[in-house]
C-alpha cells in the first residue's frame, strides 16, 4: 500500500520518526473512528494519540486516541499522574505532527 509519509521519509522529504508519528496516529484513528468520551469523529490533524506504558510488574501499555479539544482539557492532570505514578507518557498530537514545515528532513 502506498503511503506518502513513508515515500517522503524514503526520499529525505520527512525525518524517520515524524513518519512514524504519523503512520501511528493514521493507523489508530481509522482504527478508532470516534472519541471513546465525546463521540466526535476523529480527524487524524486534530487527533492526539497517547501510549500510556506502567512498570512493567503493573500491567501492559494501553493505546488510546482523543480528539484534540477533549486532550487539551485532560492533558496537564493526566501528564502529572503518569509522572506522580511513575508511567511513561508517549503524546503523538496530529496538531504537531502535521503542523506545517513539521518533520522536514534538514531542519
Amino acid at each position: 500500500m502506498y503511503d506518502p509519509d513513508i515515500m517522503a521519509a524514503m526520499s529525505g522529504q520527512l525525518d524517520h520518526q515524524t513518519a512514524g508519528d504519523r503512520i501511528a496516529l493514521k493507523a489508530a484513528v481509522q482504527k478508532q473512528i470516534f472519541d471513546n468520551e465525546t463521540g466526535a469523529v476523529l480527524d487524524v490533524r486534530r487527533a492526539v494519540l497517547i501510549t500510556v506504558t506502567p512498570p512493567a510488574d503493573r500491567g501492559r501499555a494501553v493505546m488510546e486516541v482523543f480528539d484534540a479539544e477533549r486532550w487539551d482539557g485532560v492533558a496537564e492532570h493526566f501528564t502529572t499522574v503518569c509522572r506522580d505514578k511513575g508511567i511513561a507518557l508517549e503524546v503523538i498530537d496530529g496538531r504537531q505532527v502535521y503542523a506545517e514545515n513539521a518533520g522536514e528532513a534538514g531542519r
